[in-house]
């Protein structure tokens, strides 16, 4: 897992134009134990609606189970088109075999 700090956070992904950059502070997590730190609030205005053209790099929509739990759906394919792309040459290993003998 890789932290973003916040003077980082510029260089991780492009600026989408009309977007403003939020990143949520940190959550305090009981390891060890079941019970939530704080009680969990959950909005009334919960639908399912469709959605149209989101601004949002991953698509996230919320969905209500038959027993009334929350599902959180995330779409992660307009992941790959925000994310800068890097060449990265595979190595061949006949040269790196001849660059570490010396010839």
């Amino acid at each position: 897992m890789v932290m973003i700090l916040e003077e980082n956070a510029g260089d991780a992904l492009p600026e989408l134009e009309g977007v403003k950059t939020i990143i949520d502070p940190l959550k305090e997590v009981n390891l060890g134990t079941d019970e939530d730190p704080r009680p969990t609030y959950l909005s009334a205005f919960l639908e399912v609606d469709e959605v149209k053209h989101p601004t949002w790099i991953s698509s996230i929509v919320h969905v209500r189970k038959k027993n009334g739990q929350i599902r959180v759906c995330v779409d992660f394919m307009d992941l790959n088109n925000a994310s800068p792309k890097y060449e990265f040459p595979l190595p061949i290993p006949k040269l790196m075999i001849d660059a570490a003998t010396g010839l």
